[in-house]
């Protein structure tokens, strides 16, 4: 039986759900897209966490790709886009350590030498191909199918794919010279055939299947948005040296909270501590007073006597039993108000994250223009949040202008723009926190979230020193 194509495989996947179909994918191309996170972020556990969010995407794009869209191809232009959001502050020094590694592990043989000067300049070049000729060389040289199986791919025959490898690997070697990279066309094709992909961690295609198939891949805590929300869509979540500043004023803050709530709390659990010695020492009095009444018979109105003052310890002890259990129900009631903020902060900065992601896929799949109101986001997070028809009640887009289009923003290159820190996604209302203050969730232009506290419950003057406002707020009503 014929093998399926990427295209057959992303069709039964979309249409039918078919989790095979998208496991088969997986393992297909999982080793490519793995490989170039790699050489992009230099660090084996972030390339990890592209590859999943490169698949994500594609699972969630499965039934809009036309075609005439080489898979291939487009799996490694995506990775290429998430790895480079990924990286922002720590790319500089993640190439200098793969420059290290590369003067480390040298070898006296031309193909060696060869990769060791195209690496760092590899994707560079790559990237600066047409379309078309990318995806010949990355099908003949990094996956190294044969020229028939690359005429499949491409439509073309055996011959065709021949002359458009041939054409491709030399523009790629002219590009490359450009560089300072000047080796001939075999030499290129060898180095790259030999080293550009290499394999991924193992069971890795396994758990991106996982996370894809079970809905797990986009969830917060979760990750905890996972470490990946560390970086992606998040620059999706990458955060600045302010934002960096700013999460340390929260930090501070969240520990004062918890001080504030520890010391509401010191009385109650002296009380109930005090209350449990309290009916400790009455039930030892009563042990006391049983064992006194045993060994005395003498007097009747002794007995008497005694009897009432085990029936007073009683009722002190039962009243000391329930202010005990008083003041554990208080303190209970404490902790649960407090574990209710707690969850539905996460809840609340979770779909925000989730309602960058797809702003940002909107803004891609529109070449620039930021969504003007929810509905137009709808389809992309559809599957993978609770989020139900975009609840305008939640949030407000702020700060886009009536035609989405944002002055001096850089879709490929956030560090590049000129208002990454702009504010595009506001929390609507403020909520106010177990110990009196109050918190807000900012959504940033380049996918970022952060939450603004505030001991007055106005955030006017955060807004005015952390944003620049380019025109009135859109507010979805």
């Amino acid at each position: 039986m014929a093998e399926l194509t990427d295209h057959e495989l992303l069709t039964r996947f979309a249409h039918t759900g078919e989790e095979a179909a998208f496991a088969t994918l997986v393992t297909r191309h999982v080793n490519l897209v793995w490989s170039a996170a790699r050489r992009f972020t230099g660090d084996d556990t972030l390339a990890s966490e592209v590859t999943q969010a490169v698949f994500i995407i594609l699972a969630q794009k499965a039934g809009r790709l036309s075609a005439q869209t080489v898979v291939t191809g487009w799996l490694y232009h995506t990775a290429r886009l998430t790895a480079a959001n990924a990286l922002k502050e720590n790319r500089r020094r993640q190439q200098r350590e793969h420059q290290a590694y590369m003067e480390a592990t040298l070898t006296p043989n031309e193909t060696n030498e060869a990769w060791q000067q195209l690496a760092p300049v590899l994707d560079e070049a790559m990237h600066a191909l047409r379309t078309a000729d990318r995806d010949a060389v990355l099908l003949r040289f990094f996956e190294n199918k044969s020229l028939a199986d690359v005429g499949a791919a491409l439509g073309v025959t055996e011959d065709a794919a021949r002359v458009r490898v041939n054409r491709a690997l030399d523009k790629l070697r002219a590009l490359l010279a450009k560089q300072g990279i000047k080796f001939g066309a075999t030499a290129i094709a060898t180095a790259v055939a030999a080293n550009a992909v290499s394999a991924a961690p193992a069971m890795l295609a396994a758990t991106i299947t996982t996370a894809v198939l079970t809905g797990t891949g986009l969830t917060l805590a979760t990750v905890a948005m996972t470490t990946f929300q560390k970086i992606a869509v998040t620059a999706a979540l990458t955060v600045t040296i302010g934002g960096g500043l700013f999460a340390a004023k929260q930090a501070h803050d969240a520990q004062n909270a918890v001080r504030t709530l520890q010391a509401q709390q010191a009385p109650l659990v002296e009380q109930v501590q005090q209350l449990q010695a309290e009916r400790d020492k009455a039930t030892n009095q009563i042990a006391g007073l049983k064992e006194e009444l045993a060994n005395t018979e003498k007097n009747n109105l002794e007995l008497l006597k005694l009897r009432g003052e085990v029936g007073v310890l009683k009722n002190q002890a039962e009243d000391a039993s329930q202010k005990t259990q008083v003041a554990e129900q208080k303190l209970s009631e404490i902790l649960s108000v407090k574990a209710q903020f707690s969850k539905h902060e996460k809840t609340m900065v979770n779909n925000a994250k989730q309602i960058g992601l797809a702003m940002l896929m909107f803004s891609a799949d529109n070449n620039g223009p930021f969504p003007t109101d929810f509905q137009q986001v709808t389809n992309y997070v559809n599957g993978y949040t609770n989020l139900v028809k975009m609840n305008a009640w939640d949030f407000d887009l702020v700060n886009i202008p009536t035609n989405g289009v944002v002055e001096g923003f850089n879709q490929t290159n956030f560090s590049k723009s000129v208002h990454p820190d702009l504010v595009v996604l506001r929390e609507r209302y403020p909520r106010q926190s177990p110990d009196g203050s109050w918190s807000r969730i900012y959504g940033l232009l380049d996918g970022r979230v952060l939450t603004a506290t505030s001991y007055d419950g106005s955030f006017a003057a955060w807004e005015k020193i952390n944003t620049y406002s380019p025109s009135p707020p859109i507010t979805n009503q």
